[in-house]
C-alpha cells in the first residue's frame, strides 16, 4: 500500500488580527492595562461574534512602542499616547520628504 501526498488546492493564509491573549502576550500587558488603552480610543480592536477583541498587527507595534515610551519616562499612558502619535507623524513625514528629494 502506498501513500499518495498531494498537495493542497489553497493554503492557509495568515491572519493579519491578533487576538486578545495573544496580544496580552507579545505586548507583556496585563488585560486591564490593554482595556486602559481601548478606553481611551488609541487602540480600536474589531469584535468576533463571541464579542472577544481582535487587533490589527499593526496594534502590536503601536503598544509594544507605548509600554516601552510609558515605563522609560515614567508616564501614563495618555501621554505616551500623544508621543507615539508624534513619533509616528514625524516618521511619516520623513518618508514623504524622501520621496520627493527622488524626484527632483
Amino acid at each position: 500500500m502506498s501513500l499518495k501526498m498531494t498537495a493542497p488546492t489553497t493554503l492557509p493564509t495568515c491572519s493579519e488580527l491578533v487576538g486578545f491573549a495573544q496580544l496580552l502576550e507579545l505586548v507583556g500587558l496585563e488585560a486591564g492595562q490593554v482595556q486602559e488603552i481601548i478606553g481611551l480610543g488609541w487602540v480600536e480592536p474589531s469584535r468576533t461574534g463571541a464579542d472577544e477583541f481582535l487587533f490589527q498587527r499593526n496594534d502590536v507595534y503601536r503598544l509594544i512602542k507605548l509600554t516601552r515610551i510609558c515605563r522609560d519616562l515614567e508616564i501614563s499612558y495618555l501621554g505616551g499616547s500623544i508621543i507615539v502619535d508624534l513619533v509616528d507623524q514625524v516618521e511619516r513625514l520623513e518618508a514623504r520628504i524622501r520621496e520627493l528629494e527622488q524626484l527632483l
